[in-house]
């Protein structure tokens, strides 16, 4: 990165130039809303410079997908559009190229999968002890899936009405009710 081209960073990053649910990748897709809500706001690549202390150019290769803002740049540049950074990030996608690359994958997931989101959601209302005994548990069954040819899922007779289990940890003592 060149000097004085702090919070940027570039286009080539895999997970920013993959395509988004419109088939254009994340960075040009990113920098036409940035170019519209600047433009919507009647001011130049100049004005930005001005409000913001990065370079004109700077601006325009974010604007062209050339370049990648970091979130601090984002923030500002929502700031100065008046705008919130779920507008200035516009779609999942986005979200999710901005995020550490160890949590991309897991991101991916949670928005792919409904049954994986409600599975989190459920989980984060009991306590990391009980989490940790759902996931050994988790772990087992899997393994025991594994190893039997058989697909992974509920054993039968193991779920209760609605698909939901009969038994539920209410503790982190592991009773069951």
């Amino acid at each position: 990165m060149p000097a004085g081209e702090r919070g940027e960073r570039e286009a080539a990053d895999p997970a920013r130039s993959q395509p988004d649910a419109s088939g254009e990748p994340v960075a040009r897709r990113l920098g036409e809303r940035l170019r519209r809500f600047r433009l919507e706001r009647n001011l130049s690549l100049y004005d930005v410079e001005r409000l913001t202390g990065k370079h004109f150019s700077t601006i325009g290769r974010y604007e062209r997908g050339e370049r990648q803002p970091d979130l601090e740049t984002l923030r500002e540049l929502a700031s100065t559009y008046g705008v919130s950074m779920a507008e200035i990030l516009g779609d999942a996608a986005s979200l999710v190229s901005y995020l550490p690359r160890d949590l991309r994958e897991t991101a991916g997931l949670l928005l792919d999968r409904p049954d994986l989101r409600r599975l989190v959601q459920t989980a984060a209302l009991f306590e990391p002890a009980v989490v940790d005994q759902i996931c050994t548990l988790l772990a087992l069954l899997a393994r025991g899936a594994a190893g039997s040819g058989a697909p992974a899922g509920p054993a039968p007779g193991g779920a209760g009405e609605g698909g939901r289990p009969g038994r539920r940890v209410r503790s982190g003592k592991g009773e069951a009710s």
